[in-house]
């Protein structure tokens, strides 16, 4: 029995309440986002949550502060999951509740199951609220509030008993017929969604409902869920995906996202865009290179339970969407295509629609004329012209926008106008008579409408995608620091958008459709096609240059799109600058660890070079030379040397022995020949680089910093750790002076002085070095760069020197994951790893863990390099030494069991 209470207690106990805050939210950080959108939920229902990033003040002691809120809440709700489980903080939050209400009479703990997990138990004799079912799912979720703000608050709010009544009720509320279409609103936050809705958009009810049937988050997974919009050019495939994303874009809670997969080149900026500041901004997305940016972002859809719509618009190629859809977790996706037919591996149902219904074309012309419908001849007219084109939406709202431009225009006129543009111009065909229309309205004498024109027909010249106007500018050559430069481009771009010859994105873009793309093309005023492409692409190249030079590739990677474009366009018109631009792609590609592409275009560039010029030309040795970095960075040594010593030749012939030219190849050589195995021949050809670029630079410039850091690495490699130390600091102090302490090339230097240290026995200092190398390149590429990798994995060899096995093995694991992401699982750099990996499991006693891994990294060893390299050599020596371990461990077992 339990102990009655006396009077004064039950006075006490029967009280106002004494707590400051309805409930306490007890959570694993794997679940914060989702907890503060409850905590938000719940304060917005008065109902007061302590939520641990809004109720700890700086400086409070995290665990002090727990405790006291802990105390001074009416519930402490459990958001279990298996990461709440197994979390030291959540169980000693559940402890403390427990304490002050063994019992939970009083209902102090209230659990909610986030996530299948193993519920402990001590908390299974305690009902739960199940929300298990509620991500990604608007409805649900607002089920399970419900039921939890009945129980938080019974005096407040009533708990619903079944789902599908209180689904109806809530319909009924918010006044949602199902197959009432919503008006446009505002879409989730995280979203990334540059193209905004248009204001005469008509006559597509029907596919918005067939939409919105198959890709509305129900209960179940969305991934498989995919729909197509399919149709010939001009008639509203985009604008349909548009609509549908602003209007049912609140039913996907974890954000929309637009993607232009135009091509394979630009997908992958699109996704990483996506993770990135102007999509859901993921954590330290800014410091990661493209790729990875685009591999988060992947991640972060597959994993997050929250239901997401993706649109692919323009996706012609089955493959490119299957690289880029989601394979797991909560996400639809919804394309736009000219293709009708989809692999059915894919699960795509395609939505094909056709041109609009008359009515609805009437309504859309309407919409710039009122008074059809009281101007009978008006009325005709308009039918009349709908039916001249084809009911295409495109060309409608090109026609549309001229009628309202020109008030006073009879639409009879403007279609006699039509006609007589087809017949003078055989090129056009009645759309394209429509955009001539339009485009005649523009007066190249005067001054605005001139810079209009010209515009237009540049921008034909751009990619079909998003043009960023300092490019269009720069190519009308407007200079947009300059004020009445940026006046006058503005003026004839509203030209243009009135004329709806242009439009332009929320963020200030600029897009151009592609059947309007074609059109501006075709115009000869106020250049010549082959003037105007030039321009287009000078301005790209330089932009190139200036973006490659600066060594950070992100800005670049937004124009990827529009410099191949610029190449491509080049080479087809014979320009002397198309081998460039091609080469600072595959430059630029290599930068973004994009090597198979980067190396095709490497190669389209040296052979318009070759054709050009010949076999012996400056200009080919240079992109020689980028194929060389490509093979290298794939781990083709014999190749990239081969192409190294070409260029070389070619270099020494055209300037003479000492030329910078001829430095940057020698050094190339010495770098192969050091990873192969040939210290002496190295050393000649790096101090000849060094000897070269001191006399043309001075001893302080940042070429002798990287030579001197190369010879401190083969001095290292030939045993003269002292030598090598000293060349080594000297790179250090020269690009610490040049750079600042906190760039790439830093800690480049830092960790090659932890490797010396390291070999000298000085092992403290050693990890000093060698961590703030991590440190550097972690907040300058982000956590999955081969960088990172890197200075990983020497951490784990200082770390294994110092006797830490288990703290080595977590570094060097990471280290192989990284490479085998970037590099794929053959690559010489994976070798190594597996190798170090097999190193510490055999001095952990895990021979058969060991076995496996060095036996991983000798098969790639003798793959790349051959058996007769010191590398390969090096890993068949370890695995031997392992086999002879294993087979005494053997021995020796079998004798004791002899000796029993």
């Amino acid at each position: 029995m339990h102990p009655r209470h006396t009077d004064s207690e039950r006075k006490i106990m029967t009280k106002a309440p004494l707590f400051t805050y309805d409930v306490f939210l007890s959570h694993n950080r794997a679940q914060k986002d989702w907890t503060e959108k409850l905590a938000r939920h719940l304060d917005e229902k008065s109902i007061k949550p302590w939520f641990d990033k809004w109720c700890l003040p700086a400086g409070t002691v995290a665990s002090l502060g727990m405790e006291r809120g802990i105390k001074e809440s009416r519930h402490v709700l459990l958001v279990l999951s298996p990461e709440f489980v197994s979390s030291e903080w959540t169980e000693y939050e559940t402890q403390i509740a427990t304490v002050i209400s063994p019992s939970n009479r009083d209902r102090k703990l209230v659990p909610i199951l986030y996530a299948n997990c193993d519920v402990p138990e001590r908390f299974s004799r305690i009902s739960w609220i199940d929300f298990r079912d509620t991500h990604g799912d608007e409805e649900r979720y607002a089920y399970g509030l419900a039921q939890l703000l009945a129980d938080l608050r019974p005096d407040l709010y009533e708990r619903p008993k079944d789902f599908e009544r209180f689904q109806q009720q809530r319909r009924q509320q918010q006044n949602q017929d199902p197959e009432q279409i919503p008006p446009v609103r505002p879409l989730p936050a995280g979203s990334r969604m540059p193209r905004a809705p248009i204001g005469n958009f008509v006559g597509r009810e029907k596919e918005l409902r067939e939409l919105a049937q198959r890709l509305t988050p129900g209960s179940g997974s969305l991934v498989g869920v995919h729909a197509a919009v399919t149709g010939m050019g001009g008639v509203g495939k985009s604008q349909l995906a548009i609509e549908y994303a602003h209007r049912y874009g609140p039913r996907y809670p974890g954000g929309v996202f637009w993607l232009n997969m135009e091509s394979a080149d630009n997908a992958v900026n699109e996704v990483a865009a996506c993770g990135g500041p102007e999509g859901m901004n993921l954590p330290s997305v800014s410091d990661m290179t493209t790729p990875e940016q685009a591999t988060l972002a992947q991640k972060h859809w597959q994993e997050d339970p929250a239901a997401r719509l993706l649109l692919f618009d323009n996706a012609e190629d089955p493959e490119l969407v299957e690289k880029w859809r989601p394979k797991t977790g909560r996400c639809a996706v919804l394309i736009t295509s000219r293709r009708s037919y989809w692999p059915a591996r894919m699960g795509v149902q395609p939505v094909p629609i056709e041109t609009l219904p008359r009515p609805s074309s009437i309504e859309l012309l309407q919409k710039s004329r009122p008074r059809l419908t009281k101007d009978a001849a008006e009325g005709r007219a308009a039918d009349e012209l709908c039916k001249y084109l084809g009911d295409l939406p495109l060309a409608l709202q090109v026609a549309a926008a001229y009628l309202e431009l020109c008030p006073s225009e009879h639409i009879q006129d403007y279609l006699r106008d039509l006609l007589q543009v087809s017949k003078e111009e055989q090129p056009l065909n009645e759309v394209w008579s429509c955009f001539a229309i339009s485009y005649r309205k523009l007066n190249p004498e005067q001054e605005t409408d001139a810079l209009a024109m010209r515009l237009f027909q540049l921008a034909g010249y751009f990619a079909p995608a998003s043009i960023a106007r300092h490019l269009l500018a720069d190519a009308a050559e407007l200079n947009q620091a300059n004020g009445e430069g940026r006046k006058q481009f503005n003026r004839a771009l509203a030209r243009l958008r009135e004329l709806a010859l242009i439009a332009e994105e929320p963020d200030g873009r600029l897009l151009l459709h592609r059947l309007l793309r074609e059109f501006a093309r075709q115009q000869q005023l106020p250049v010549s096609e082959a003037a105007a492409a030039l321009r287009v692409a000078e301005v790209l190249g330089r932009f190139a240059r200036k973006e490659i030079d600066s060594e950070l590739p992100q800005e670049l990677s937004k124009e990827r799109i529009h410099l191949r474009q610029a190449a491509v366009e080049a080479e087809r018109l014979k320009l002397d600058m198309a081998a460039d631009l091609y080469n600072s792609l595959g430059y630029h590609g290599r930068m973004l660890a994009l090597l198979q592409e980067a190396k095709a275009d490497h190669e389209r560039a040296l052979k318009i070079y070759e054709d050009e010029y010949g076999p012996d030309h400056a200009n080919v040795a240079t992109v020689v030379n980028n194929i060389g970095l490509i093979l290298k960075a794939q781990g083709d040594l014999a190749g990239a040397l081969k192409y190294y010593r070409r260029a070389l030749k070619i270099d020494e012939q055209v300037y003479g022995p000492d030329h910078a030219e001829v430095a940057t190849l020698a050094n190339n050589i010495g770098l192969i020949l050091k990873e192969q195995g040939d210290l002496a021949g190295s050393l000649e050809y790096t101090r000849r680089a060094l000897k070269i670029d001191q006399q043309l630079y001075g001893p302080d410039h940042p070429h002798v910093a990287t030579l001197a850091n190369n010879i401190g690495q083969i001095l290292q490699d030939q045993g003269d750790l002292a030598g090598a130390l000293e060349y080594t600091r000297r790179a250090l102090k020269i690009d610490q002076q040049l750079y600042g302490p906190d760039h790439p090339h830093v800690a480049t230097l830092a960790n090659n002085i932890g490797q010396i240290l390291k070999a000298q026995g000085d092992l403290a200092e050693a990890l000093e070095y060698t961590r703030r190398a991590l440190k550097i390149d972690e907040q300058v590429y982000g956590p999955d760069h081969p960088a990172v990798a890197r200075d990983a994995n020497n951490i784990g060899r200082i770390l294994q020197d110092q006797g830490d096995l288990a703290g080595a093995l977590e570094y060097i694991r990471r280290a192989l994951k990284i490479d085998e992401q970037v590099y794929g699982p053959n690559h010489p750099q994976v070798a190594i790893f597996a190798n170090n990996i097999g190193l510490i499991l055999q001095a952990q006693g895990d021979l058969a863990g060991a076995l496996e891994y060095i036996r991983r990294a000798l098969a790639i060893s003798e793959k790349v390099y051959g058996p007769d390299n010191p590398t390969t050599k090096t890993i068949a020596a370890n695995l031997r030494g392992l086999q002879q371990l294993m087979d005494e461990k053997k021995q020796k077992k079998k004798n004791n069991k002899q000796k029993r």
